[in-house]
């Protein structure tokens, strides 16, 4: 257990896990953000050689953050059979889904996979609408940006694939 028994606020309790040769110091600690000893910050984080802090992941009270200090780690999450199930690439400012980087990806969102046959029930992308069966309604993908000079966003077009009939269990659709 680390228990912070000070009740002042901004008091921080740390678990240190030794030092390497360049001074660096991999720690795990809580921060006291409300005079209280139940509430509060966690950090993983690193001290280097000049005494600064680079935070590797925060969890706050509403949210977990991953390289909070904008340095160049990249956040990874294996599957069974994949290294990189989830990337995101710091430096490059890009996400991949069921793979790694290579000297062609230069989209922010990567995602890879198998060849999938046309209307096979799975796909290496699945977008679907949550709306209560009926004709006319299915998943669909838009693409937009800039239409003001003040930056206000706005949909230029779209791809929708919807369900041709209101008929339970016949899947006929239409694109």
């Amino acid at each position: 257990n680390i228990r912070n028994t000070n009740s002042t606020t901004g008091n921080f309790s740390a678990l240190t896990f030794g030092s390497a040769s360049d001074g660096t110091t991999a720690f795990i600690g809580a921060k006291n953000l409300n005079h209280s000893s139940f509430f509060g910050d966690l950090y993983i984080a690193t001290r280097g050689a000049n005494n600064s802090y680079s935070n590797k992941a925060v969890w706050h009270d509403t949210e977990f953050v991953s390289n909070e200090d904008s340095i160049n780690y990249d956040f990874r999450v294996e599957s069974d059979s994949e290294a990189n199930m989830f990337l995101v690439e710091a430096g490059n400012d890009r996400i991949f889904i069921a793979g790694g980087p290579d000297s062609y990806d230069a989209n922010k969102l990567n995602i890879r996979g198998s060849n999938v046959v046309p209307g096979s029930t799975n796909g290496n992308v699945g977008i679907y609408s949550t709306d209560n069966m009926t004709s006319g309604v299915g998943g669909s993908l838009t693409f937009g940006g800039r239409y003001t000079t003040s930056g206000t966003y706005y949909m230029f077009g779209g791809i929708q694939a919807v369900k041709k009939n209101a008929t339970s269990g016949n899947s006929a659709g239409t694109m």
